[in-house]
């Protein structure tokens, strides 16, 4: 079974339009095969095709092999926990395209807003604050946080801890296709 998305969903994250390779997201290839033999098939099939389907459909979008790994074994995606300057301001208000667009990214991911924890990090000033902040993203069990910026007092902290990875800053994400196409690559790599 392909996952397909239409076009105007990829129009919405700045990207191109694509189609994953055939038989890339289904859990027997992919559990059954090799890692080489599975890399030797995708470099293989390369052509991209031209069909998509609406997503209109009453079907939620979700990641097909995050959705069947996850009945399977019972387990809940790990959290995406973001830190910047200024995200306490964006975090549901529909007034902020920044946050439309983190409504699009968590879409494009099947995920719910629920499973992004963000951490502003203008008020993360105090020793107190800190480490409470600390304290919480221990307890989701992440191994990785996204970072917008890497000069914030809370950063020396986190990279004791935790891998930290580099995401577009949103006045380029909302400016620029290219920036929005690398946060994709970027969230692809790290959580696939």
């Amino acid at each position: 079974m392909l996952m397909r998305f239409s076009q105007t969903f990829f129009s919405e994250l700045g990207l191109t339009a694509w189609q994953a390779r055939p038989g890339y997201f289904s859990p027997r290839s992919r559990a059954s095969q090799p890692l080489e033999s599975h890399i030797d098939s995708e470099s293989a099939n390369t052509q991209p095709s031209a069909s998509h389907s609406g997503l209109e459909n009453a079907t939620p979008m979700t990641h097909e092999t995050s959705a069947v790994i996850s009945d399977d074994v019972g387990l809940k995606p790990i959290p995406w926990v973001w830190v910047g300057a200024g995200l306490a301001d964006i975090w549901q208000n529909s007034n902020r395209p920044e946050w439309q667009l983190t409504l699009n990214i968590l879409k494009a991911f099947g995920r719910a807003p629920d499973q992004l924890h963000f951490v502003d990090s203008t008020l993360c000033q105090s020793e107190e604050t800190m480490m409470d902040t600390l304290d919480k993203i221990i307890e989701l069990g992440v191994e990785r946080v996204f970072v917008f910026e890497r000069d914030a007092a809370i950063i020396k902290d986190l990279q004791a801890g935790a891998e930290l990875i580099d995401l577009p800053r949103f006045d380029q994400l909302l400016a620029s296709a290219e920036a929005k196409r690398s946060l994709y690559q970027i969230l692809c790599q790290a959580t696939g």
